[in-house]
């Protein structure tokens, strides 16, 4: 983006106040379980909507109160009652919840233009630290001026950048904004987000530790006796947190049905371990890109050993991954999978990823691959 198009966008006194809001701590839930559930409560309580709601609920359940203790009624009945009021309570908290949700959605829809001009000021590409930055400017601007009913709009950077793709990226590059007044905005901002996935988003002294640190990692081929018993520690958790909740919800069956609900875990696991290579999320595909591209492990095969131990270690940064064990295996483990999202990136009619079509073209070059023979 050239500096006039920047200073025709970003005046100075707004410029001023956005790096002003930066310099200061990022105040977002991020993704501790206890703040993402305090701040939803705090985001569902406040909303006018849940507040009209649940007034209505609370009156109708009164009544419900004071006519069964009017009437007298057996016990059996307010039982079944009482449940029924339970249920009515956990479905009026879901609905909302899934309204609340969409409402946030479209606000990156609705004020797409604000969101484009910050996604052009700080080129996060797909580093969600960047992303938090944006977050905290656009939660700012939002309560600025009125448009949202508290101070955090958007938890996380990561839900921002969600909404950002699935509400304006991904719609302008399908050509549903064709029309659009700013589409022109629009576009620059798409472009400026593409050049910015380029970008080596990691200091050097940051990439120096990482590296250190690489030279004392193992992969997993290093560590278990067989692939084997990889993919069974690999899966364990998984396999293991299903069954607990399989546990919990059946504990008023017999031995039989939970041990049938068990059972029922484990195709979900096993094709969750076949197609482990397409679960991958936008901001991992985006690090096995780049990683592929610093390392060019085209011209020494043995470079995939060291692109498989960076993305290991890169994945077990993230919190809430069941990647323990290493998502690769080994060098040509990393390699079948790369290979697979190449050709799934460049040769698919309806592109899911565009922002890594012009990167994932290269890298198809760079290692002499047929998209046709791309498993």
């Amino acid at each position: 983006m050239s500096e006039d198009l920047r200073e025709k966008l970003f005046p100075l006194d707004e410029k001023t106040s956005l790096a002003d809001s930066n310099e200061g701590e990022i105040n977002l839930p991020g993704f501790k379980v206890k703040s993402q559930a305090v701040w939803s409560m705090k985001e569902l309580w406040s909303w006018p909507a849940f507040q009209i709601a649940g007034s209505v609920f609370a009156s109708l359940t009164l009544v419900e109160t004071v006519l069964l203790h009017v009437k007298r009624v057996e016990l059996p009945l307010v039982v079944i009652a009482i449940g029924f009021t339970v249920l009515a309570l956990e479905l009026l908290l879901i609905a909302l919840t899934i309204a609340l949700d969409l409402k946030r959605e479209n606000v990156a829809k609705k004020h797409r233009g604000e969101l484009c001009r910050l996604v052009m000021l700080h080129q996060p590409g797909f580093t969600l630290s960047s992303w938090d930055i944006i977050a905290v400017s656009m939660n700012a601007y939002l309560k600025r001026e009125g448009l949202w009913h508290t101070a955090t709009c958007f938890g996380s950077g990561f839900a921002l950048y969600t909404s950002y793709r699935q509400k304006v990226y991904l719609p302008l590059k399908a050509g549903k904004f064709d029309d659009d007044a700013d589409v022109a905005l629009l576009l620059d901002a798409a472009a400026s987000y593409e050049q910015s996935v380029r970008i080596p988003q990691i200091s050097s002294e940051k990439t120096e530790a990482s590296n250190a640190a690489l030279q004392e990692q193992k992969l997993p081929v290093e560590v278990y006796r067989s692939k084997i018993s990889w993919a069974l520690a690999f899966l364990a958790k998984q396999f293991l947190f299903g069954c607990f909740g399989a546990v919990i919800y059946s504990f008023g069956y017999r031995g039989y049905t939970r041990l049938l609900l068990i059972v029922m875990q484990l195709p979900p696991v096993l094709i969750r371990w076949f197609t482990r290579g397409k679960c991958l999320t936008v901001t991992q595909v985006g690090q096995l890109l780049k990683t592929v591209e610093d390392l060019e492990p085209w011209e020494d095969n043995s470079n995939w050993d060291d692109v498989a131990k960076s993305l290991n270690q890169l994945m077990g940064f993230n919190k809430n991954t069941y990647f323990s064990a290493g998502f690769f295996y080994d060098g040509d483990d990393c390699r079948h999978i790369f290979e697979s999202k190449l050709s799934s990136i460049t040769s698919s009619s309806k592109h899911d990823m565009p922002e890594f079509v012009a990167l994932a073209t290269e890298l198809q070059a760079a290692c002499g691959l047929d998209v046709a023979g791309c498993v």
